[in-house]
């Protein structure tokens, strides 16, 4: 199946900051000699110790992520598909096989280029990998490896993940770097243990350079940006009171900047390319703002001259203070939001958790732009408060 990978928001969920390469060719850390009798050979690799380098070893060769198809084939790497079957420009074939040997896996297929391109000249920017037997020892980066790393342990090598999701049968860290970076990890509920390893990076390696070099001054967009004085009363006018703060969205990540937020670089992009989607993590004090965002600007530019397009807050996760129009904020009464919101168009539906709704305020019937509001019926009061806008018209910010 072929899929865009510059039209529109990979996150949906899938930063460009450069790690430095470490070397890539397998390097035997135990010998023959040191072997135990009855021991088999474990070979083990020198590879990064940071998720963020998308380094992984399979049967004790070691590849990165984007890795180019060619250089994947002289490792001895074989490609499940038609080698000549053409890939459009700026897309990628989706859920191919690769084989190390016996050892197969699930790969995309990318092709960055603005032309047409065969799949062998491609390059393999997300990968699968499963756990398999000990002759296909599979190592992550700080030599986690499959079938015996716990979630404690990377959590402990990896950091705190953005998202952690727990059922019965599983137990999912996400890792986010930028929009078209990320690392989800699975591992069985009953032991902990990692499971399955699913590594993306879709960033064109040719363009680092461009990114890196990309303008920090403000670009006009930014200039024209003002904050409002105060919150309306109109939902459709996308102002907001965000952790004591006063922006109407889409704000700039500078706007934010500039009141006390940091940019948390490791996963955050760098940079974003004109009319591009990119990824920013904000922080403030123990507060944590992961947000998509746009860059309206003719040029490349880095992200804190791009736009947040959405902010949000609610009680149990992102606990950021939040007053949308009409003075509605978390922890309102559940009869005042009613009352509030009476006149308004709106469409309701039972939410996530329990004993909870979902309003939904859109601004038009393309149901981009548009404030949501959950309420919890257990507590009787607004839990979640999460506020959506692109930019409709050029020059409207």
């Amino acid at each position: 199946m072929k899929k865009l990978i510059l039209g529109g928001i990979m996150i949906l969920t899938l930063a460009l900051t450069g790690c430095e390469r470490t070397k890539e060719e397998s390097v035997p850390l135990v010998t023959e000699e040191e072997l135990q009798p009855g021991e088999e050979e474990v070979l083990t690799v020198d590879i990064d110790s940071k998720l963020k380098s998308f380094e992984f070893s399979v049967q004790g060769t070691a590849c990165r992520l984007p890795a180019a198809m060619e250089e994947l084939k002289e490792k001895g790497w074989e490609y499940d598909g038609d080698e000549n079957a053409a890939v459009a420009a700026e897309s990628f074939l989706e859920n191919q096989k690769l084989y190390l040997g016996d050892y197969g896996c699930t790969v995309d297929v990318t092709n960055f280029s603005a032309e047409e391109t065969p799949a062998a000249q491609c390059y393999v920017g997300r990968i699968v990998l499963e756990e398999g037997k000990q002759a296909e020892r599979i190592v992550l980066p700080g030599n986690l490896v499959l079938g015996e790393a716990t979630a404690v342990q990377a959590e402990e090598m990896y950091g705190k993940p953005k998202d952690r999701y727990e059922d019965d049968s599983q137990i999912i860290l996400t890792y986010e770097y930028g929009v078209y970076e990320r690392a989800v990890l699975t591992f069985k509920a009953n032991t902990e243990v990692l499971s399955k390893a699913e590594l993306c990076n879709q960033m064109n390696p040719q363009e680092q350079e461009l990114y890196e070099n990309a303008d920090k001054k403000k670009t006009p967009e930014v200039e024209q940006y003002q904050a409002p004085d105060a919150v309306t009363d109109d939902l459709m006018d996308f102002t907001v009171e965000y952790a004591g703060s006063l922006y109407q969205i889409p704000a700039p990540v500078s706007a934010f900047t500039d009141n006390g937020w940091e940019i948390e670089k490791e996963s955050s992009d760098e940079a974003v390319k004109s009319g591009k989607y990119g990824y920013v993590t904000l922080v403030k004090g123990n507060q944590n703002l992961y947000a998509v965002v746009y860059n309206y600007g003719e040029d490349i530019t880095a992200v804190n001259n791009c736009f947040v397009t959405a902010v949000h807050g609610d009680l149990t996760t992102t606990k950021v203070p939040i007053r949308a129009a009409l003075g509605i904020t978390l922890g309102m009464p559940q009869e005042a939001f009613l009352e509030a919101a009476d006149s308004l168009d709106f469409e309701e539906e039972s939410g996530k958790e329990e004993n909870t709704t979902v309003f939904t305020f859109y601004q038009n019937e393309e149901k981009l732009n548009y404030t949501e509001v959950i309420l919890d019926h257990d507590l009787e009061m607004v839990s979640g408060i999460k506020i959506v806008h692109f930019r409709e018209e050029e020059g409207d910010l």
